[in-house]
Formats: C-alpha cells, structure tokens, sequence
C-alpha cells in the first residue's frame, strides 16, 4: 500500500471490515464531501447528490466483507456512486421522455375525443336529415357514412352503377347541406365540404 495510508488508516480500514460502525462514521466524515462532490458533477442537483452517496456508502457498509484494501475501498465508493449516478440519469431521462409522450398522446386523445364528439353530433344532425331524403339515397348515406362502404361495395351491394352510388350520394350531401344551411349549422359546413 503507498505510503499515503498510513498505520492508522490500515487500521481503521481492519475496523471497517470487521463491522466497527465507529470506523464506517470515520471513513465517511472523511470521505463525503470528496464523494459527495463527484455526484453532484455528475447529477447537477446537490439533494439527489446527497441521498445517491448516502446509498453509495450504505451498499459500500454492507458490501464490505468483499472489500480488499483501503484503496479497492475508496475506488469501490467512487463506482458505486457513479453507478447510481448514471441509473439516476437513465431515470430522470426516461421518465421525461415518459411525461412528454403523456403530454403528446393525452393531447392527441383530448383533441381526438372532442374531434370524434363533434363528428358524432355532426352526423347525428345528418342523420337526422336524411330521414327525409328518398329512399334510395338514404341507403346510399346510410351505407356509405353509416356502414362506411366504399362507393365501388355500395354498387356491388345495390345491385347499382357505381356512378348511381356518387350521384345519390352527392345528392344526400347537397340537401343536407342545404338544411344547414336554412338552421344555421354553421359548425356543420366545412365538415360537409370535406366529404
């Protein structure tokens, strides 16, 4: 051992090792702040650099059967709160990453829960009027917003050209427009613009 450790730290270490809880108190007033230092850089916050070095020393205590020397001692210290500082920072990264995909995707649903709310009501109204339309076109609104066929099923299914199917279709959509129009379903119009 170089001549840095001297009798008395060899001897503390010995204490150490053999469970003296006075020689663990020592070895950590002397070394904390050293420690206690090097989380810190690493973490950029002095509480969590304190509670990750009083675990680093905890595991090093009850580790300390497996420790050699007063250096393997000190480096294990240093390992052991770089270690944790790192799984600290693995953490923190992935909880961020997990609250900005919370906010992102809970966002995206807010948007989408009011986005289908107002597309519900939308069809609904529509619905509602093409009660009134004749009945072929009704089968075809029905089949197409209701089922959602495309217009080439919708042919197939009634037995119709597939330019009958556009033809009624754009038919349901000009009278129901037309009604919104006349009650003032302002919110309706660009939804029914889009179709």
């Amino acid at each position: 051992m170089p001549a840095k450790y001297s009798d008395i730290e060899r001897s503390l270490f010995l204490e150490f090792k053999n469970g003296s809880e006075s020689a663990f108190q020592k070895i950590f007033e002397d070394h904390y702040r050293r420690i206690l230092f090097f989380a810190e850089r690493f973490l950029q916050d002095k509480l969590m650099a304190e509670d990750i070095v009083a675990g680093s020393f905890l595991k090093v205590w009850e580790g300390r059967s497996k420790i050699k020397n007063a250096y393997a001692l000190i480096a294990y210290l240093q390992v052991v709160t770089r270690n944790a500082c790192i799984e600290q920072i693995r953490k923190d990264r992935r909880q961020a990453d997990s609250l900005r995909e919370f906010g992102s995707s809970q966002a995206r649903t807010e948007e989408g829960i009011h986005a289908a709310i107002v597309r519900a009501e939308l069809l609904e109204n529509s619905w509602q009027v093409a009660q009134s339309l004749p009945p072929s076109i009704k089968r075809v609104f029905d089949l197409h917003f209701g089922e959602g066929l495309s217009v080439k099923e919708i042919a197939i299914q009634l037995g119709v050209s597939v330019n009958t199917v556009k033809t009624q279709r754009r038919t349901a959509l000009q009278k129901i427009r037309e009604i919104a129009l006349r009650r003032e379903w302002l919110l309706i119009i660009p939804f029914l613009l889009s179709l």
